[in-house]
This record gives C-alpha cells, structure tokens and sequence, in this order.
C-alpha cells in the first residue's frame, strides 16, 4: 500500500462496548478496536466496516442524509444517522442510532455487520430527493420492524404510532426513552422475534406525568446503574431567549429513584447559556453560547455547548450525585487547541472503564472527526511528558510549483504534521469543508499532550 484515506461523515459520534471495556470503538459505519499502551494518535485501528449495502441496499445510514425529515410536512433534512449507542442485551449486540429527533433505528449485529432491524419516525419521510423509505404510510408517525429478516421495508411491516420527538436513548435492557413536552416517554423493549430483533408497541409507550419544574424538555439520559433521570430544559423562570431551537436548554437536573416512581428533582443547576443573538453567525459576537448536549458515565454528568462566540470549546463535568461543578476539560495542542461546535441532539457519549478511567467522545462539526478525551479524575499515575515547544521562524518560499517550509526545531518533538489549504485556516464556523487529512477517530488526553502541529494559512 502507497497511501490510504479516511473521512467522516459531516457530524458524527462514537460509543463504547462495554463489554470489552472500551477496547472497541463504534462510529455510526466503522468498527475501531484500541490499543492503550501506544501512543495517543496511535491507539486505534479500523476494524470494520459496520454497512453491508450489497445485501442491505435500503439500509437506513445509506439514506439518512439523502432525505427530508418529517418536521413541517417534510421540509426539515433528517440528518439523522449521527450518533451510535451500543447495547448488549438478551445475547445480543444492537446499535440504536439517532440525530435530529425525527428518526431512530435500531440494529442487530451478525458477525461485523449491523442489520436493519427498526426504526421509529415521527411522521412521513420527504421523498422528494429520494424514494426511500418505500411503502412507508401516507401520512403520520410510525414503528418499523423488519419482521421477515430480508433488511427491506415492505409493506405489513409498518405499525402507526404518535411520537413527537423519537426516543433516543436505549437502557441496559432495550427499553427506550423519549420526550414529549415536559413528559418522558419509556417504549419498552417487549423481547426478541425470531430474526433475533427487538419488539417495540407504541400501544405498550408509558408517559411520565408532567415534570413540573419544566416547560419543556429537551434533552435526557437515564442511568440504570443508580435509577436516576437527568434532564435538561426550559423552565418558566429560564426559558428561550428569542428565535433559538433545538438547544438542550437552560437548566439541568437529577431524578433519582426514578423506576420508583420519584418525579422530584434532587437538584437543579442553571447551565451557561446567552443565545440573544442567534441565529446571526458571526465569528466573536457575544450572545452565541449554548448546551446542546450531555450524557451521564459514572460519578459525572458531560455537558457539551454550542458555542460560536468562544474559543476553545470546553467540556463541562458535574458531579452526577449532586450537582456540584466539576471542572471543564479543554482541547489541547494535538488539535491545535479547538474543535467545533456540538451540532446534534447526542454530541457526547462517555463511558467509564474499569480502572477508573473515563472515555469521552464528542462531535467535532467544524473539522467532521470525533475527538475522544481520556480522563483520570484525581490525575494519572504516570508523569505527563513534557509539551514540546511551538515552532517558530516559521518561513515559506515561493518556486516554480512548489513551496519551500523551514522553522526552528523544537527541542523533544517526535514529528511535525503541516497543513495547507486555498483558504484562511483561523478559525470560522464551517471551515471543515476546506480542511484536509483528518484523522477518523482523533485522541486527547487532556494531562497528556504529544507532538507539534505547524499551521499554514493559505497565502502566507
């Protein structure tokens, strides 16, 4: 082999097996295993391929992005084959895939292919651009399972149901969790048919009784481990600023003993959020700043931000039991200290290994990779190596179709990575689409910093 290439899809996510405590990596299409004694950068490896379109040409991550969404008589993208979450239950392996809240499917796993098994809409797919899916009903909300194992949506195999925004989150067992207003809705998993696939009714849907403190949910996880519900939103006291949406909101809580019954938040925190000015776009203008997704692993609660105004972009901990602020955790200088914005309902996943170790994975919309932070609260048990310096005497002479590079080395950096482009690299929202050689899958430690990256700005 000469050379070989990888790229992303636009927005993407990852999650973790937990059953090989984070040895293996899933993207929405790739299967990555890792190796955590080498080097970060250099700790995973493509496995797989996770689509099979030779025997599954109407897979849905196939169509997804080709699509109109079902929002407002199907005039809103679907986007919606972004963010993976992989369970294991009944001696199975399924992968539930969201995005925008108007779609989810669900997949069984045979061998290194994922198989469509259902999907859950909120109503009617455009098929203006595409005519998938096919049969799908005239017009309203529905439940898709592939009864007959062929991966196809044939006709009988479409059962209507009301949902507002789908459920995005499966537990340990298969049941799965969405929202409606200010209400959570639990479709439980109700087994597996004979084609190994789990059966879902929206006849059998339970809605919670409203939660009083908000005025509407927006986003939720729940951790089976410790029975708690954690939500954020809207409340009467801090709600939408203006024009803004699909925002996970202003407010954060905790719902402990949830299965039990309990609808009374342990406690409610106020998350950081000034969203006056959206929708204008403008690099460094104030009032751009927003949650728009979290996640729950362990002892903390993830919350990751839209945030158009602020460099870089941080990841903010709370302590899941009560929630205390933790910490944030920012880029570093293996991504050239930023990444983007959080573009998607469940831009964050994260999972807490074994001994103790945290993996975080998070949308990275402006240079489309998933960057995955590793974390050791209370710090690590080995000695960070030392952050080479920056490069500097940095010079670059024009010749006859080529251009000539030279700086000042720099004491202790292993190798120098150079990117060039026919824009200005500083950063802008969107300059994903003129960034080149990404990574599939790209590491952080934010205690442990490697290597020097030479940025040049298109002509200079």
């Amino acid at each position: 082999m000469i050379w070989e290439i990888y790229g992303l899809n636009f927005v993407d996510c990852a999650d973790v097996d937990a059953t090989t405590d984070g040895l293996d990596i899933y993207g929405v299409q790739e299967h990555y295993v890792m190796d955590y004694s080498k080097p970060a950068g250099r700790q995973w490896t493509l496995k797989g391929y996770t689509m099979d379109l030779d025997a599954y040409p109407q897979d849905p991550r196939l169509h997804w992005n080709q699509v109109k969404g079902p929002k407002a008589g199907g005039n809103s993208p679907a986007h919606s084959a972004l963010a993976p979450q992989i369970r294991n239950f009944l001696g199975g392996k399924f992968m539930y895939v969201s995005g925008s809240g108007y779609l989810t499917t669900v997949y069984r796993f045979n061998g290194e292919v994922a198989v469509p098994a259902g999907m859950f809409s909120t109503g009617r797919i455009d098929t203006t651009w595409t005519k998938w899916p096919p049969n799908q009903p005239a017009s309203g909300g529905y439940i898709w399972r592939d009864t007959n194992g062929n991966g196809a949506f044939d006709a009988a195999e479409y059962a209507p149901a009301t949902i507002g925004y789908t459920p995005t989150w499966p537990d340990n067992n298969g049941n799965l969790y969405g929202v409606t207003g200010n209400k959570i809705s639990k479709w439980p998993m109700l087994g597996l048919d004979g084609n190994g696939f789990p059966m879902y009714s929206d006849a059998t849907r339970v809605d919670s009784v409203p939660l009083s403190s908000f005025t509407e949910i927006m986003r939720y996880r729940y951790q089976w481990e410790t029975d708690r519900m954690y939500v954020s939103g809207y409340t009467a006291a801090k709600g939408l600023q203006g024009t803004e949406h699909s925002k996970a909101g202003r407010v954060l809580a905790c719902y402990p003993k949830w299965s039990g019954g309990n609808r009374t938040a342990s406690w409610e925190v106020e998350l950081p959020y000034d969203l006056t000015n959206w929708p204008n776009f403008k690099w460094g203008q104030p009032g751009l700043y927003g949650p728009n997704s979290f996640t729950v692993a362990g002892d903390y609660v993830f919350v990751v931000f839209f945030q158009q105004a602020f460099n870089p972009v941080s990841t903010y901990v709370y302590n899941a039991t009560t929630g205390a602020f933790v910490g944030d955790i920012q880029p570093g200088a293996e991504v050239l200290g930023n990444i983007g914005d959080i573009d998607m309902l469940d831009g964050v996943s994260a999972y807490k290994r074994s001994n103790g170790e945290y993996l975080i994975f998070r949308e990275d919309n402006r240079f489309a990779k998933v960057v995955m932070f590793r974390w050791r609260p209370g710090g690590n048990t080995t000695t960070p190596p030392a952050v080479p310096a920056v490069p500097t005497n940095l010079t670059a002479t024009s010749g006859d179709a080529r251009v000539t590079l030279s700086w000042k080395a720099s004491s202790g950096a292993a190798s120098y990575n150079i990117y060039r482009g026919t824009t200005d690299w500083r950063p802008k929202h969107h300059r994903h689409r003129h960034r080149r050689h990404h990574d599939l899958l790209h590491q952080h430690r934010p205690d442990q910093r490697h290597g020097v990256f030479l940025q040049c700005q298109g002509g200079q």
